[in-house]
């Protein structure tokens, strides 16, 4: 997979979403200290000062290791988690008091679609239940039998076909690639503005990922859903993504265009990460960058980068101060001291 699939570029100039600043920091688990005392002032930064926004339309990849923070920040965007600071903020109002004002308005606007199918919805309902259930929530179609047919649609413009035969299935009954089928289905029902898509399908066969992303994209121009697609697979997340955001240790290191992150990438990290996955061009020859050790805690990390002990470019600036936003030009940005120079 390479490029951006099937997906046009987002002709909307509307802000659905922006992110000022969104940190989630968990307290650490007191220890109790030689000498008798309590530390209570150390937390886990899952999520540390992260800025974006979106356009209506757009779809955002995020990648990074396992543990730096991308299915945190999900969650935060959607309301599943309170920011320990920052704000969100949807066509520009703050989303904690969307949500606090009119929760299900809010669920309405913001929804996502978790890495495991199997573990999203009550085996006790059928298809014609989990469908039909959000769309009487909130008030579409007048009767059952009109809400039947929309999820009818819905599951046929979907890929599943006959529709009919899928309503009184149970979760069980159908394959991975189907379930998350039905999955983005009952997000997009909704209309959303936006969609977190964490790890959509990492779980599922090769041969059926495709068409799981090519009905994201298909589900997100139709409706102009701005999409927040997480992930550990560069290949995926370019075919899929507009831009993509480099996530480490819970902050974004760099940002921009896909195809110039990939074929550009500035950031230590970035640069390591893309040298380690394979071209779609066989003749391009690539040395994989190796990083070193593991990724540190992420209880109170720095003062400097926190790439910096890892890092094959590290200098003694990066070590003592955290480097500063460097615009690149077009909308690409990176946070590194050597980038500076």
């Amino acid at each position: 997979m390479s490029g951006t699939g099937t997906s046009s570029r987002p002709t909307g100039h509307e802000e659905v979403l922006s992110a000022v600043e969104i940190q989630k920091w968990y307290p650490a688990r007191r220890q109790i200290l030689r000498l008798g005392h309590k530390d209570g002032g150390t937390f886990v930064k899952a999520v540390d000062g992260v800025n974006f926004s979106l356009r209506k339309g757009e779809i955002l990849g995020v990648i990074g290791e396992s543990g730096c923070g991308k299915s945190t920040m999900g969650k935060l965007l959607v309301g599943l988690e309170v920011p320990t600071g920052g704000k969100i903020y949807f066509q520009g109002q703050e989303a904690t008091s969307l949500l606090k004002g009119d929760a299900k308005a809010f669920r309405r606007k913001a929804q996502i679609v978790f890495q495991n199918p199997f573990d999203t919805f009550d085996p006790r309902h059928n298809i014609a239940s989990i469908l039909s259930t959000p769309l009487k929530i909130h008030g579409i179609g007048s009767s059952d039998s009109e809400r039947k047919e929309i999820c009818c649609q819905a599951l046929e413009q979907a890929g599943l076909r006959p529709a009919r035969e899928y309503l009184f299935r149970f979760p069980h009954e159908l394959s991975g690639g189907q379930l998350q089928r039905v999955s983005i289905v009952r997000a997009m029902l909704l209309k959303p503005l936006f969609l977190v898509a964490d790890e959509p399908v990492s779980m599922l066969d090769v041969s059926v990922r495709a068409d799981i992303l090519n009905a994201l994209l298909q589900l997100s121009e139709e409706s102009s859903t701005a999409i927040v697609f997480i992930s550990h697979d560069i290949s995926v997340t370019r075919y899929i993504s507009h831009r993509i955001a480099v996530m480490y240790l819970g902050r974004i290191v760099e940002i921009g265009d896909a195809d110039e992150i990939i074929s550009h990438p500035c950031h230590p990290y970035t640069r390591a990460l893309i040298s380690n996955f394979p071209s779609a061009d066989p003749r391009e020859a690539r040395e994989g960058i190796q990083i070193q050790g593991e990724p540190p805690t992420p209880v109170n990390p720095g003062p400097g980068c926190y790439f910096a002990p890892r890092c094959f470019m590290t200098s003694e600036e990066c070590l003592h101060s955290y480097p500063e936003e460097v615009d690149l030009g077009g909308g690409h940005l990176v946070w590194c001291h050597m980038v500076q120079r």
